[in-house]
C-alpha cells in the first residue's frame, strides 16, 4: 500500500518529468527548424527530431504517472 510520501514523490518525478520533456521538446525544435551550423559529420536537425521524439515520449510517460496517481496537485491523498 503507498503512503503520502510516496504517493508526494511519485507526483515530484512526474512533474520534473513533464517539466524536462517539454525542455526536450522545445531544444529539438530549436534545433530543427532554428539553427543551420553544421557538426563534422553531425546532422543537427536529426539530432533535433530525436530529442523531440523524446520528449513527447516522456511527456506522455509523465502525464500517464500524473494521472495514475490522481495528479491534482493539491497535496491530498
Amino acid at each position: 500500500m503507498l503512503n503520502r510520501e510516496s504517493v508526494r514523490r511519485a507526483r515530484l518525478g512526474a512533474h520534473v518529468s513533464v517539466g524536462i520533456s517539454l525542455l526536450a521538446i522545445a531544444f529539438g525544435a530549436i534545433l530543427k527548424f532554428a539553427v543551420t551550423a553544421s557538426l563534422g559529420g553531425i546532422d543537427v536537425g536529426t539530432v533535433g527530431v530525436i530529442l523531440m521524439v523524446v520528449g513527447v515520449v516522456g511527456l506522455l510517460i509523465g502525464l500517464g504517472t500524473l494521472i495514475a496517481n490522481g495528479g491534482s496537485g493539491d497535496g491530498s491523498v
